[in-house]
């Protein structure tokens, strides 16, 4: 007997990643398909190889992992700003201001590390930095520490990408005798 058959649309489906033995990566979907009285009369098998979005995913995990160990190593403090807001320090840059923590820097207003005499600079340079995408040299800034007490750093920023989203990239490093602990 010949039955009509229809495809499920898609009530009941099961999605996986396989790995084969020569190294291809495939998606896998099974979904059901019934007869018109609707009984389950078999399942449609999908593969759609993956295996070149699989590799440079790999990829992107090692870049990433190479970054951050790059950022997080760094004898220059690094801090990522937004809008006026922290979003990132490194471990120097926590050294730098004498913060306990980065959770302690981050979401924090970036004008309250600056000394006051150098806010027009700062901002200046941000402005600057957002219209053009260009880096900013480096210059000689005070920096306000987490105790009150002031740091000479030189510092340079430039616009990057951070989460999707533009973001300054500042580097700096202290060039007084108060070094940061």
């Amino acid at each position: 007997e010949i039955h009509a058959l229809k495809v499920l649309k898609t009530l009941i489906s099961i999605e996986t990643s396989i790995e084969t033995n020569d190294g291809r990566w495939f998606t896998v979907r099974i979904m059901p398909y019934r007869t018109l009285d609707d009984h389950i009369d078999g399942v449609v098998i999908t593969l759609t190889d993956i295996t070149s979005g699989k590799i440079a995913e790999d990829a992107l995990k090692g870049s990433e992992v190479r970054y951050r160990t790059v950022v997080e190593w760094s004898p220059s403090a690094i801090v990522i700003h937004r809008d006026g807001k922290i979003l990132y320090v490194n471990p120097a840059a926590i050294k730098l201001f004498g913060a306990a923590s980065a959770q302690e820097m981050i979401g924090t207003l970036i004008l309250d590390r600056i000394h006051p005499e150098f806010h027009r600079i700062v901002l200046s340079r941000i402005q600057k930095s957002i219209e053009s995408s260009a880096g900013e040299p480096l210059i000689k800034i005070r920096y306000l520490k987490f105790d009150g007490s002031s740091i000479e750093a030189e510092v340079q920023g430039i616009l990057i990408d951070y989460d999707g989203v533009p973001a300054i990239y500042a580097s700096m490093h202290a060039i007084t005798g108060l070094r940061p602990n």
